[in-house]
């Protein structure tokens, strides 16, 4: 009886190492999983970053030069200014 008990405890102990083993391989490639997609949107991000910019900068200045068209007062024609 003892025997089998301490036989049982020792399958028992084999099959949580195998099952502490199988989950430290799985937290692994998650670690690995998620580093890669870090790599892989980093560049991504700041290359939206530059493009929204970029974007929003020739917006502004295109938005200059429309109000600038409209912000300057009227001249008067050449005859009108003399009389």
């Amino acid at each position: 009886m003892i025997a089998a008990v301490g036989e049982d405890a020792h399958q028992i102990a084999l099959a949580v190492e195998a099952l502490l083993e199988a989950l430290r391989y799985q937290r692994n490639r998650h670690r690995r999983r998620i580093g890669t997609i870090l790599v892989l949107m980093i560049p991504v991000l700041f290359i939206g970053m530059l493009l929204g910019a970029s974007y929003g900068i020739e917006e502004g200045r295109s938005r200059e030069r429309y109000d600038s068209q409209f912000n300057t007062l009227p001249m008067l024609p050449e005859e009108s200014r003399l009389r």
